[in-house]
C-alpha cells in the first residue's frame, strides 16, 4: 500500500467471525517490526441507528384479516447492532404468549396473532432501539367478518289475513364491513320448512305479504356484509294470519217493540263482544210461514238500534234474525225468541 496512506480497508471478512490484524512499515532495507491490535476484532456492520425498510414511519398502515385467520405484521429494518424490539397494541406492549408470537431474524421482525376476533382491531405499533436511537411504526389492524346477529327481539305487527309487518334493530357490530341487506325468512307450520321470503331488505323493516289467512307463521332476519350472513334473530312465537280482531257476537236482547196487522219493529242493544272492532252496520232477516228461506229484510245496512219490518200477512207467523258487522266482517245471528 501507498507509504502516503495510514489506512486501509480489509475486504472479505465475515460477519460475526473475529480477526486479528498486524501492520509493518517496510523500507529498501526491510519490513521493520510489526505493530499488533490490542486482541482479536469481531467483523460486524457499522452501527447504525435502527429504522424501518421498504416501510413509510409516518403515517399508520392498514391491515385487513378475516376473523379466524392469523394476523401477521412483518416489518424489514435496518439496524446495528440488532435493535431492542417491541410490538404494541393501543399502547400496551404485546407480550409473547401461546396466542402471540413475536420473532427478529434476518433483518425482519414479525407479530403473529393467532386466530384473530373482533376485538383484535387496533392501532398496533412496532418499535426498535438501540444506543443510537430508537423509531416506531405504526399500522392499523382491521378485523372484518360476518356481522353479529341483530339486537333485541324480532318484532311482529299490523297482523292481517294475508300480511304483517316485521321491525329489529341493526346489528351492534356490523364485522368491519357495512351491512348491504337482510335476508327475510318464513316459515310456514303446514309446510314444515323454512322458506326465503327475500334477499334485498336494505332497512331494518319489512312488510311480508302473499300470507294465507287462519296460517300459522314464524320468521326470521339474518344480516348481510360482503363477508358473510349472521346467525338469525327469530322471533319468540308463532303468529297467525288474521285480522287483529274478531267479527262480533249477536246483538243482545232482540224483542219485539211496536206492532200492527202488518208491520213489526224489531230493536236490540249493541253485542256484549264487539270483537275488539267497532260495530258498523246491522241486518235483519226474516223467513216467511212454509219457507225454509232466510230474506234480507232491510236495502240498506241498519245503522241503529231498531227496524221497522212492513208488509205482513196478518195471523201469519214470521221469525226473525239480526246481526252486527265490524271490521272483520259479519258476526253470528241472534234469532228473536219467538215467532
Amino acid at each position: 500500500m501507498s507509504p502516503n496512506s495510514t489506512k486501509y480497508t480489509v475486504s472479505g471478512l465475515v460477519d460475526g467471525k473475529e480477526y486479528e490484524f498486524r501492520v509493518a512499515a517496510v523500507n529498501k532495507a526491510a519490513p521493520g517490526e510489526y505493530a499488533k491490535t490490542e486482541g482479536p476484532i469481531q467483523a460486524r456492520p457499522l452501527d447504525v441507528a435502527p429504522h424501518a425498510a421498504s416501510f413509510s414511519a409516518f403515517s399508520p398502515k392498514e391491515i385487513i384479516v378475516r376473523a379466524g385467520e392469523d394476523l401477521k405484521i412483518t416489518v424489514p429494518f435496518v439496524g446495528s447492532p440488532a435493535p431492542q424490539v417491541t410490538f404494541a397494541k393501543n399502547g400496551d406492549e404485546i407480550k409473547p404468549d401461546g396466542n402471540n408470537q413475536v420473532t427478529v431474524k434476518d433483518g425482519i421482525t414479525e407479530l403473529i396473532v393467532l386466530k384473530v376476533k373482533g376485538d383484535d382491531t387496533d392501532l398496533y405499533s412496532r418499535t426498535l432501539k438501540n444506543h443510537l436511537g430508537q423509531e416506531t411504526v405504526q399500522m392499523t389492524v382491521i378485523v372484518v367478518d360476518k356481522p353479529d346477529t341483530s339486537e333485541g327481539a324480532l318484532n311482529i305487527s299490523d297482523i292481517k289475513p294475508d300480511s304483517c309487518l316485521l321491525t329489529w334493530k341493526p346489528p351492534k357490530t356490523n364485522g368491519g364491513s357495512p351491512i348491504t341487506n337482510y335476508i327475510i325468512e318464513k316459515f310456514d307450520t303446514k309446510k314444515g320448512e323454512w322458506q326465503k321470503e327475500s334477499s334485498f331488505c336494505r332497512s331494518p323493516f319489512y312488510e311480508v305479504t302473499g300470507l294465507n289467512e287462519g296460517s300459522e307463521y314464524k320468521f326470521r332476519v339474518s344480516a348481510e356484509n360482503l363477508y358473510g350472513q349472521s346467525v338469525p334473530l327469530e322471533c319468540k312465537k308463532l303468529i297467525i294470519a288474521k285480522n287483529p280482531y274478531d267479527a262480533p257476537q249477536g246483538p243482545a236482547n232482540v224483542e219485539v217493540g211496536k206492532q200492527t196487522e202488518n208491520s213489526v219493529t224489531l230493536k236490540w242493544d249493541k253485542p256484549k263482544n264487539d270483537g275488539g272492532s267497532k260495530v258498523t252496520a246491522y241486518q235483519v232477516e226474516i223467513r216467511k210461514p212454509d219457507s225454509d228461506i232466510w230474506e234480507i229484510a232491510n236495502d240498506y245496512p241498519i245503522k241503529g238500534n231498531d227496524f221497522t219490518v212492513d208488509n205482513l200477512s196478518t195471523g201469519k207467523p214470521y221469525e226473525f234474525r239480526v246481526k252486527a258487522k265490524n271490521a272483520a266482517g259479519w258476526g253470528e245471528y241472534t234469532k228473536l225468541d219467538r215467532p
